[in-house]
């Protein structure tokens, strides 16, 4: 079976929708044509045919020759579908784009604020909170604030999952910079030329903030109900609420102390990650400077 083409899996809140944008524009690949692929990750969804998901994600049959690009931002940290990726895409190249992690921990605390998924007041309290608090749900994967960022881990077990050369590791400072050369390395093995990607970079779910945070809770309070209305009107009260209460912000910067104490916490990580690719992180990152040789 062949799904996908070109699999974006993480990570999340670092441009994973600004890739898949700018992939997309290459006249040689499709973008997805909803913002997510849930279907890899999701433990009731049942195995459909091919051409339904092919339709649904991409709006072609599944024996169309055109080359697919999907995006799942937190497929990188779930075992299981990045196993249901293998099993339906084994042809599939991976890309990973990885954002300096303080930086994706204070967007991925301010966006939880926004979605009302967080109800702690502040980015210190929330990132050293037990993570048993959300009891295992959905919502606790979204916030795992310091997990989501230690980078090595994860991108170790891919490599092991579906071969170091199917991976292709991008940072966020290098696409912004040069979109192109950032995507050189997939391109180059899709036979394409990133000579056609745009070259100045799409940006894509910008910081926001809710107009109203107890609006955005009680939302997320009743998405069980949520569950028992068409997806029709779903969609539509979905689209409502983001034109009335997301509103685009400037995020506030990381208390110095508070950006201190994650910076030596993610200091060991980031070192592993650099051992791990052979290769220097990107300036602003937290690292002894002695983990590649």
């Amino acid at each position: 079976m062949r799904l996908v083409d070109v699999m974006i899996v993480g990570a999340g809140r670092s441009g994973t929708s600004s890739l898949l944008r700018q992939l997309g524009q290459h006249p040689g690949l499709r973008a997805q044509t909803t913002p997510e692929i849930t279907w890899f990750s999701d433990p009731q969804d049942v195995e459909p045919d091919p051409d339904t998901l092919s339709h649904a994600y991409w709006g072609v049959p599944a024996d169309d020759p055109v080359l697919r690009v999907g995006k799942a931002a937190g497929l990188l940290y779930e075992p299981t579908g990045l196993t249901r990726l293998r099993a339906t895409s084994p042809d599939a190249e991976l890309a990973v784009i990885l954002r300096e992690p303080v930086e994706r921990t204070r967007s991925a605390y301010w966006y939880g604020r926004a979605k009302g998924l967080e109800p702690l007041d502040s980015l210190e309290e929330a990132v050293w909170a037990d993570p048993a608090r959300f009891d295992g749900s959905r919502t606790g994967r979204e916030l795992a604030y310091l997990d989501w960022s230690r980078y090595a881990h994860y991108l170790s077990a891919l490599f092991d999952e579906f071969g170091r050369e199917r991976v292709h590791v991008i940072f966020l400072d290098e696409f912004v910079a040069d979109p192109r050369a950032a995507a050189g390395e997939l391109m180059e093995t899709l036979s394409l030329d990133p000579a056609l990607l745009p070259d100045t970079p799409r940006k894509d779910n910008a910081a926001i903030r809710a107009r109203r945070p107890e609006l955005a809770q009680a939302r997320r309070r009743q998405s069980g109900v949520r569950r028992l209305i068409p997806a029709r009107v779903r969609r539509a009260v979905r689209s409502a609420y983001r034109r009335t209460n997301e509103v685009p912000t400037t995020l506030p910067p990381v208390d110095p102390r508070v950006e201190r104490d994650l910076r030596a916490h993610f200091q060991e990580h980031n070192d592993q990650l650099e051992q791990l690719l052979g290769r220097p992180l990107p300036i602003g990152w937290s690292t002894t400077g002695t983990s590649v040789t």
